[in-house]
């Protein structure tokens, strides 16, 4: 009997042993001849030959993949309650790999792995609770489930623990503690613990800012593939940020995440060719950069491409895209898109088309109600055409033909509603002192808004020369003041930008336009000075 026992407990160590050859064989990458000794084992019953060879056949490692067959290996090892046999066998049926998807099979396999110690299944199921994958969210069970792997030593345990204290999900924030799990996980050569602890030395949260240290970390994650180290360590050399300023290393870095077809990279990429960092100044580059970006729903991409077709800046004029573009952006967030939409808004004549019809046939009684009709597409964003611009240029003529009060007859029922601080006033005769003043001002209010009105219908039917012309004209009658936020100014910069590439002359009038409040005009001059900072000095 004791020479039997000494015999099975040499067999077993001999099987051990043999295991273990093939486990160094398959670390090796010497796939053909770990598979050989796995294949031994599983067929002796072993259930981590098993669920390793099942592994290959998954992965299509040194065989052909076979899902089929992988399934019925976990199987083989899942029925002797192998751990980690349960975890992977879980997998298939969440991705519905050789067998039909099935969440709730899927969770009960993790379940029991997990309860055994596996820390893979602990990850997994910890995902999915912070998630709400298959289960209900639930921070509390994720943290507590991240903890058991994470002391078990798991690197990516590590790395998702630390997420959740740096961004306080389901726990109070603490960047220290985020700090000390990201380093446990550094340690381990983790790509995204690298990363994400790269991120808070640049910032500086919880610790001294460092952009040295966060280059050295990002660079480690970026070799490994990170996409987002990529992004960020392209970042830091196109801003000079801990390293000296390069953005031809930059652009090598970004094209790394474009080829992954990553959103953010083709963005900025995107921005380099828009601005001319690096590379030579393509708009048409970046707006294919854009649109690509811009179809995985990137917010950023969204609003600069949106700019560009309302503009025509490297692509083919296209108002109603543009509009799209720019309000989806707004949708997700996005503050620029905000913004603009919001001054875009500010900038709308504060009284309609109508009104101006109504006053010109008060002045002129010889108009009818056709040309009121006339005069009310104006303002209709469906009736962007060159007909109706000059309707708004010959609506401002009737006003700029008032050369004084004493030309409206007393007949004529007009009032002119002057807005003070105080309210609205209104008077209805040319006899009180203040009128002659009040209806000056008002006359200039209409034809400064008219002309306004036709600047913004020129543009949109491609006439730029025209826009200019009368916006100029709208502003020479001093309808840039503060109640309408001088968003004639602004789109006289702009026009001046886009179209006659005069900087200079761009800055003077978004500048006044950016002091009387017009939020759109900051974001032009912002722009305007960070590519020509020379002209803003």
């Amino acid at each position: 009997m004791k020479y039997l026992l000494i015999t099975i407990l040499l067999i077993s160590n001999l099987l051990s042993s043999s295991l273990e050859k093939g486990i160094e064989l398959y670390e090796a990458k010497n796939y053909k001849e770990a598979i050989k000794i796995f294949k031994v084992y599983a067929k002796q019953g072993d259930s981590e030959a098993q669920y390793r060879l099942a592994d290959m056949y998954t992965d299509a490692e040194g065989v052909k993949q076979d899902y089929k067959e992988a399934i019925r290996l976990y199987k083989l090892s899942v029925k002797q309650g192998n751990a980690r046999g349960q975890n992977n066998l879980a997998y298939m049926y969440k991705n519905g790999y050789g067998v039909k998807k099935d969440l709730k099979e899927a969770l009960k396999l993790q379940k029991l792995s997990a309860a055994q110690g596996d820390t893979w299944a602990q990850s997994n199921l910890a995902y999915n609770y912070e998630n709400g994958e298959g289960v209900t969210q639930d921070y509390k069970e994720a943290i507590r489930l991240y903890t058991l792997c994470s002391n078990s030593g798991d690197d990516w345990c590590q790395y998702s623990l630390g997420l959740m204290y740096e961004n306080g999900n389901g726990v109070k924030q603490d960047y220290t503690e985020a700090i000390r799990l990201y380093t446990l996980s550094v340690k381990q050569n983790n790509p995204d613990a690298q990363s994400s602890l790269g991120y808070i030395y640049e910032q500086g949260n919880g610790v001294k800012q460092d952009y040295k240290e966060a280059v050295r970390l990002y660079t480690l994650s970026a070799t490994q593939g990170s996409i987002w180290a990529q992004n960020a360590l392209a970042n830091m050399y196109k801003n000079g940020f801990g390293v000296k300023q390069d953005y031809k290393e930059a652009i090598k870095l970004y094209k790394l995440s474009v080829k992954e077809g990553d959103s953010w990279g083709q963005f900025n990429l995107g921005y380099m060719y828009f601005r001319g960092e690096g590379v030579p100044q393509n708009f048409v580059k970046a707006a294919e950069l854009y649109t690509l970006s811009a179809q995985q729903d990137e917010s950023n991409s969204q609003y600069l491409l949106g700019i560009m077709y309302m503009a025509g800046t490297g692509v083919k004029q296209n108002l109603v895209k543009g509009d799209i573009l720019v309000n989806k952006s707004a949708k997700q967030g996005n503050e620029l898109a905000i913004e603009y939409l919001k001054s875009i808004k500010e900038s709308e004549p504060e009284t309609q088309g109508k009104d101006i019809a109504i006053q010109a046939l008060a002045i002129n009684k010889d108009n009818d109600d056709k040309v009121m009709q006339q005069i009310l597409l104006c303002e209709k964003e469906a009736s962007y055409t060159q007909e109706n611009a000059e309707i708004c240029i010959e609506s401002a003529h009737m006003f700029e033909s008032l050369t004084q009060p004493s030309s409206i007859k007393m007949s004529d029922i007009i009032t002119f509603t002057a807005y003070e601080s105080s309210g609205s006033k209104t008077y209805t005769s040319v006899e009180d002192p203040k009128f002659e003043k009040l209806f000056l001002a008002y006359k200039r209010k209409w034809i400064g808004e008219a002309y306004f009105n036709a600047g913004i219908i020129y543009a949109a039917v491609k006439q730029q020369e025209k826009a200019l012309e009368v916006y100029l004209k709208s502003y020479n009658v001093g309808y840039c003041n503060e109640s309408n936020k001088c968003s004639v100014g602004r789109n006289i910069g702009t026009q001046y930008y886009n179209f006659k590439n005069d900087k200079v002359k761009a800055y003077k009038y978004l500048l006044e336009a950016a002091k009387k409040g017009n939020i759109g005009a900051q974001g032009n001059l912002d722009f305007l000075c960070k590519g020509s900072p020379w002209v803003c000095k």
